[in-house]
């Protein structure tokens, strides 16, 4: 309902359906679904640290960018604290922590970085490698553009969406107020 700050708590879960709307498409508004081993995630301070909670509890998330990630929200309340109490700061920010916790109804350090960093597991190879026509789409793959002939790029970006003429690229958030200019 708004009345209580949650300092996080449920970011991960807003990245989720973010990145499960970019994979599955459910309005035919980015050009159809994804492989999901294609679709990773890009996060910048408390988005970070929403993005690297969420790779740890979706499996299926390739890979993920983080640029300043704020690594605790334990860390977070003590840079605020020293705004106000400067270096007596750390005396308080156990109490104040126990206190945020209290307001928010809710555990704040349940999901941490450290902790989406310990769920991660290595993510698998692509579920299908090769074509019907018997293409092996991984391999050369980072030359595909020359390298590739043109019934391979066809077959690869129609089996694994790999190889494909155009390069779709979902923009799920809106970052015009932070000085991001949308694109074109």
């Amino acid at each position: 309902d708004g009345s209580k700050v949650t300092w996080g708590w449920s970011y991960h879960l807003d990245v989720l359906g973010s990145w499960d709307y970019a994979v599955n498409d459910p309005h035919g508004k980015l050009g159809g679904t994804m492989h999901s081993w294609k679709v990773g995630l890009q996060g910048y301070g408390m988005g970070g640290f929403a993005a690297m909670v969420a790779s740890g509890l979706e499996p299926n998330i390739p890979g993920v960018f983080l640029d300043s990630p704020i690594f605790d929200p334990k860390d977070l309340l003590l840079f605020s604290l020293r705004r106000i109490l400067g270096p007596l700061a750390p005396a308080f920010v156990d109490i104040a922590w126990l206190l945020a916790n209290k307001l928010a109804g809710a555990d704040l350090g349940h999901y941490t970085m450290a902790s989406a960093v310990d769920l991660r597991s290595p993510v698998p190879d692509p579920p299908l490698r090769k074509t019907r026509d018997g293409y092996d789409c991984k391999a050369g793959y980072f030359n595909w553009k020359k390298g590739w002939s043109r019934s391979k790029k066809e077959a690869c970006c129609k089996a694994l969406g790999v190889a494909c003429p155009r390069c779709r690229v979902a923009i799920v958030a809106d970052l015009s107020d932070v000085g991001v200019p949308a694109p074109p």
